[in-house]
């Protein structure tokens, strides 16, 4: 039995359509995706029980063991309560969100308080009219209720998803998954993993043989009938 190629992938990120592009490209290569806070993520990596992880940029404590591929940017939006002063622009700045109470949200948030979903517990603190979060648009999507409305901060720092893995665990399937979240198109691929490295795909078109003329070669008999012609 072939063993999944597991990959982790933090709230707000959505791998179907990569699952789908895996599905399709490596069907010998069961892809198993599991979802995991941040901190979650990378120690799976950083332990060999996940080959790759999708996580959000920058990591904490990164070291030399792993590589680092930024994919995407994500705007920030503030999440505060219906009817809240917010509720009745389209953007804000950050300078209108730090005036108001910013409630922490995060690792951070999670060491110090044990809250086990820090992100979906200051949620319900905006809800009670406690102050305002500030979170990815995905993430501020994936908490979203009937109570709280989100409006972008137009001059916040975005956040960025990156794809990690350790380098010891390079190889054919974490290249190929990289080539996937990226768009790469099968015959783009840096390599397919049922291949033998150094094999072209069994869908690779060869290479087109050496191109020849139309026209037969002409033979010494027909070049001096030529040259007779000439006057």
């Amino acid at each position: 039995m072939v063993e999944p190629v597991v990959v982790r992938f933090v709230p707000g990120v959505t791998p179907a359509k990569w699952q789908r592009a895996w599905a399709e490209r490596m069907p010998a290569h069961p892809l198993e995706v599991r979802l995991a806070e941040q901190a979650e993520a990378v120690e799976a990596v950083r332990a060999g029980d996940a080959l790759l992880a999708l996580v959000r940029l920058p990591l904490e404590n990164a070291d030399e063991r792993m590589h680092v591929v930024p994919l995407y940017e994500e705007r920030a939006v503030v999440v505060a309560p219906v009817e809240h002063d917010f509720e009745a622009a389209e953007s804000v700045t950050l300078a209108q969100v730090e005036a108001e109470t910013v409630l922490p949200v995060g690792e951070r948030a999670r060491i110090e308080d044990g809250v086990p979903d820090p992100v979906k517990a200051a949620v319900e603190l905006v809800a009670a009219n406690v102050g305002v979060v500030v979170l990815p648009m995905s993430v501020a999507r994936l908490h979203a209720r009937k109570d709280v409305i989100a409006r972008p901060v137009d001059d916040a720092p975005t956040t960025r998803v990156g794809l990690v893995w350790l380098r010891d665990a390079d190889g054919p399937l974490a290249q190929e998954f990289m080539g996937v979240v990226r768009g790469r198109t099968a015959r783009s691929s840096r390599g397919t993993a049922s291949e033998p490295a150094g094999k072209a795909p069994k869908h690779a078109k060869p290479a087109s043989p050496a191109r020849r003329s139309a026209t037969p070669a002409r033979t010494p008999r027909d070049r001096s009938k030529g040259r007779g012609k000439r006057r």
